[in-house]
């Protein structure tokens, strides 16, 4: 597996100051084109953070998103999730999920994740 240079969190920390318009958009849209490329395949990621989408620096072109960690990840429709499944994913929202389940777990609750990094990557902030 090729070396990251950065997590998401890392890098936007340390450059936040530093990053153009262009480059926020060129990030928010790489982590759309990978989610998006996902669901495409029916998988749903469920850990969305800052901490697993990572960043390859190569010479003189934006950073490249890489997308981690599919400990969580599941088939959409997929039944194979106990109903009793522990609720995870740093940046899920628990308090939709503990009335619904994990196993429940769906594209609406994935967005949920996914608008807070691209609020973090478009402000630094975490929401």
């Amino acid at each position: 597996m090729e070396y990251a240079d950065f997590t998401l969190e890392n890098y936007i920390k340390n450059y936040n100051q530093k990053l153009s318009n262009n480059e926020r958009i060129s990030l928010g849209c790489q982590v759309l084109r990978g989610i998006e490329i996902l669901w495409n395949n029916n998988i749903l990621h469920r850990d969305i953070s800052f901490n697993n989408i990572l960043l390859k620096l190569y010479d003189n072109i934006y950073p490249v998103i890489k997308i981690s960690d599919f400990g969580l990840a599941k088939e959409i429709n997929s039944d194979s999730i106990s109903i009793d499944t522990e609720i995870k994913g740093s940046l899920n929202d628990f308090s939709t999920l503990k009335i619904k389940g994990f196993n429940e777990y769906n594209i609406e609750d994935e967005l949920y994740a996914l608008t807070q990094v691209l609020y973090f990557i478009a402000t630094g902030k975490e929401n």
